[in-house]
């Protein structure tokens, strides 16, 4: 079970929407940097990181961008509703759920 931690993050008033239709699949991204979070062993710790994660992405896309993040603890959090369209990839952010693994993992496997 993922901890539910999505009342920590920023949902900015009118841009949440509800999929207009069932989920298609996953986008599993990575957060390209995090490799040595081997040390970020509390929930505190891990859920500070994925804060500085949504700042970037509040830059840039208006909110988090991922349903759920999972770090190499093996916890796996949900940052923001199932049912609502995020911004982790163009053109499909409607039809996918988005997961975040903390990590690069161009040239390996996570």
């Amino acid at each position: 079970m993922p901890l539910d931690v999505r009342s920590q993050f920023f949902k900015p008033e009118g841009f949440f929407q509800t999929r207009p239709y069932w989920i298609e699949g996953i986008a599993v991204h990575h957060s390209v940097g995090g490799d040595g979070f081997t040390s970020l062993n509390t929930v505190e710790q891990e859920v500070a990181h994925l804060k500085i994660i949504e700042a970037q992405h509040i830059d840039s896309f208006g909110l988090f961008g991922y349903h759920f993040a999972a770090f190499p603890s093996g916890r796996l959090y949900q940052v923001g509703d199932v049912d609502g369209v995020r911004a982790h990839l163009k053109g499909r952010n409607h039809q996918l759920t988005g997961i975040v693994a903390i990590g690069t993992f161009t040239n390996k496997m996570p």
